[in-house]
């Protein structure tokens, strides 16, 4: 990897807010390390509000931040956790969750790929688009 991790959140509730504010502080403070890319969440009020305290800009799908960052933390809920997370799976992308790992039954076929191959734990699998 060269540069920065870039990192993203999708969910903006109460921890998710929490993961968008430690990662714009670790990114100004340590920009070489580490960058703030944005977030995503089905409530836009949020999104701005967050964005404007925070930096960072705002996607309209996990797969467009899926696109633009190295690690994410999913902070959904749980119900939401691996369906979200899949695109991120597909991306070569890290994750982190605030669930428990799914079990192997509800990951993606391919999903034993990725296992041991990411510095965070990855606890997302298949594939949708909403957090709602």
């Amino acid at each position: 990897m060269t540069g920065p991790l870039k990192v993203g959140v999708v969910g903006v509730g109460h921890l998710g807010s929490h993961h968008a504010r430690l990662y714009s502080e670790i990114a100004k403070r340590a920009p070489q390390v580490c960058s703030f890319i944005g977030v995503f969440d089905t409530d836009r009020l949020k999104v701005r509000a967050l964005t404007e305290k925070y930096g960072g800009g705002t996607f309209d799908t996990p797969e467009e931040l899926a696109n633009f960052v190295d690690a994410a933390s999913i902070a959904t809920p749980t119900a939401w956790c691996v369906s979200v997370g899949a695109c991120f799976w597909s991306a070569a992308n890290t994750c982190l969750s605030r669930n428990r790992s799914p079990t192997t039954s509800r990951l993606p076929k391919n999903s034993s790929r990725w296992r041991g191959k990411t510095n965070a734990s990855c606890k997302s699998a298949t594939s949708s688009g909403s957090t709602r």
